[in-house]
C-alpha cells in the first residue's frame, strides 16, 4: 500500500494513504486520523503506537479537527458530524 511520510518537528511519521485527514491534538503528541473506513484512529507520533477508536460514521471520514483546548474532536463525513470528548 502507498504510504505518506509526514515530518512533525523532527519526527517522521508514516501513514497509509487510506487516511483522508489527520489533526494534531493541541499541546499533545496525538494525531487523530480519519479515512476510507468508518473508524477514527489515533497515533502517538513519537512512539508510533496506534489505537483504533470506535465507529465514527457509516461513511468514510472526510475531516477531523480538535477544539483549541484539545478536549474535543470533531469528525465529519457525508453522513454528518460527530463531536467526541477525549
Amino acid at each position: 500500500m502507498d504510504r505518506l511520510e509526514v515530518m512533525i518537528g523532527r519526527v517522521q511519521v508514516s501513514f497509509l494513504k487510506l487516511n483522508n485527514t489527520i489533526a494534531l491534538q493541541p499541546g499533545s503528541r496525538i494525531l487523530a486520523c480519519g479515512g476510507e473506513s468508518e473508524y477514527l484512529s489515533f497515533c502517538d507520533f513519537k512512539s508510533e503506537d496506534w489505537t483504533v477508536g470506535g465507529i465514527a460514521h457509516s461513511l468514510p471520514v472526510r475531516q477531523v479537527t480538535w477544539t483549541p483546548d484539545g478536549k474535543y474532536l470533531l469528525s465529519a463525513a457525508d453522513d454528518g458530524l460527530c463531536l467526541w470528548k477525549l
